[in-house]
């Protein structure tokens, strides 16, 4: 009888190996034996590229690192990024995951790692991946906001006697809308007007085309910037690509960077438009070999 069922059981292992072997290469793949960051090949094995991996705990065949998640993942996690380091490699089953567990990593993610997303790792930005960019759109509309490049915008002058909240502006007064004053307004903005949320546009449909007027950059109506149109979706592409394709960091330069920090010296200086009075110094490090 047990001769008879030895041809079935072969059968049954030449069917079970190759699975049981797909299903155990992810453990052997993504677990470690000590916890520590290691260099694999990423290049077929020839070792001519190699690419290091994020810390990894052990885990076990079939669950990964499911087992030490329990029930409370965010705070397991926490413990075990403070075992092996901010920066963790998981197995959860089969699926590899990368737990980010402090600022430095998450502004490592969320900074550039959302527009390659949309444009891909090594693409290149164009006009269709804009409107996929809803955070780079609050960026630049709350810089808009708070530092208008015409403060004072264009002047009006009424060509009649006209009436502004009750009060008479006689024909021919020239009359100045400080749109920098209009951003900062606590009414409008709240009691956060004069802190930099780029969040605040993201719910909301309030945009600088002239019909909400407490965010007028460009002016409003018929004596609106012309060159809206065309500047914004300008600025919108320059801005994607250079944080796209680069990560940027202040440059301490005297008066104007402290050393080891990021306090720049904001001062400004009236012109054509309104700029910083020094500049601002910056170092680009290509996201690409």
């Amino acid at each position: 009888m047990a001769v008879s069922l030895l041809p079935a059981v072969l059968v049954l292992l030449a069917i079970v190996a190759p699975l049981l072997y797909l299903v155990l290469l992810p453990a052997v793949k993504y677990t470690t034996s000590n916890g520590a960051a290691r260099w694999e090949d990423d290049d077929g094995g020839d070792g001519r590229r190699r690419r290091r991996l994020p810390p990894s705990p052990r885990g076990l065949p079939l669950l990964g690192h499911l087992h030490l998640l329990g029930a409370l993942p965010h705070r397991a996690l926490r413990s075990l990024a403070a075992a092996h380091g901010p920066v963790l490699l998981l197995r959860l089953g089969r699926v590899p995951a990368v737990v980010v567990s402090s600022a430095a990593a998450a502004e490592e993610v969320m900074r550039s790692r959302d527009l390659q997303a949309v444009v891909g790792v090594t693409g290149c930005v164009t006009e269709d991946h804009i409107d996929r960019l809803p955070y780079l759109k609050a960026v630049l509309k709350e810089t808009l906001r708070l530092h208008p490049p015409n403060p004072l915008l264009v002047p009006h002058v009424p060509l009649a006697d006209t009436e502004i909240l009750g009060y008479t502006v006689p024909t021919h007064t020239r009359v100045l809308i400080n749109a920098w004053t209009i951003g900062r307004d606590p009414a409008t903005w709240g009691e956060h007007a004069e802190k930099f949320i780029p969040e605040r546009f993201l719910n909301n449909n309030v945009d600088y085309k002239g019909q909400d007027f407490g965010l007028v950059p460009f002016g409003a109506g018929r004596r609106g910037c012309p060159g809206m149109g065309f500047a914004v979706p300008t600025i919108e592409m320059a801005l994607a690509s250079l944080l796209y394709n680069f990560s940027w960091e202040t440059r301490p330069v005297d008066r104007r960077c402290k050393s080891g920090t990021s306090s720049l010296d904001m001062s400004e200086m009236n012109g054509i438009s309104v700029r910083l009075k020094y500049g601002l110094p910056l170092i680009a490090k290509s996201h690409f070999p």
